[in-house]
């Protein structure tokens, strides 16, 4: 909205870029025309050359300057220190958690955040209100019975453990194999 109340905001960038003597050919002369008729655009200009100007001859004027050697061998190490820390890059579980956030949850968090309401929403009508005030001491089974269902069970596992000595059923008859001749097939009567 800025820009249509502000026609210069347009400009601005082209303007940064012809104080640092970048801008191309084609758009220099449209920027020029702006500048001349627009005098708080050609205040910005001027303080935007006084800061570039001393950069854009910064090669000129640093050309004396040598790194010495031990200098330069210790920037060659960095640099392929830094080459060799981006490429084999550890993950700590803080950087794998935000990792997943920022691939995974942040571009549905809305759905996510959604499907969490409803959720909430089924678990609230499911909800049945209690038709009995139940309190421990009614449920409480009296001491005399609770006496009589232990003894029972007592009674119950040490039959299972130690059955009690009983007549054992008569085995099933062992089975013979025998030769068909020796079998007799009963016959019909008719």
């Amino acid at each position: 909205m800025k820009r249509f109340v502000k026609p210069c905001g347009r400009c601005r960038e082209s303007i940064c870029l012809l104080a640092s003597g970048a801008l191309p050919e084609e758009e220099k002369a449209e920027a020029q025309a702006h500048l001349a008729s627009c005098a708080e655009c050609r205040k910005y200009f001027d303080q935007i050359k006084a800061v570039t100007a001393p950069l854009v001859n910064w090669e000129r004027s640093f050309a004396q300057i040598q790194a010495s050697p031990t200098l330069q061998m210790r920037w060659t190490t960095a640099i392929s220190a830094e080459a060799k820390g981006e490429a084999h890059e550890r993950l700590t579980i803080q950087a794998l958690l935000h990792r997943c956030w920022l691939e995974l949850l942040l571009p549905v968090r809305w759905h996510l955040a959604g499907m969490g309401a409803l959720w909430m929403i089924a678990a609230f009508l499911n909800i049945e209100p209690s038709t009995q005030r139940a309190s421990i001491a009614q449920n409480k089974p009296a001491p005399r019975q609770l006496l009589m269902a232990l003894r029972e069970n007592r009674r119950q596992i040490s039959e299972l453990i130690n059955p009690p000595a009983t007549e054992s059923d008569p085995l099933p008859e062992v089975f013979i194999p025998r030769r068909r001749s020796e079998i007799q097939l009963p016959t019909a009567m008719a």
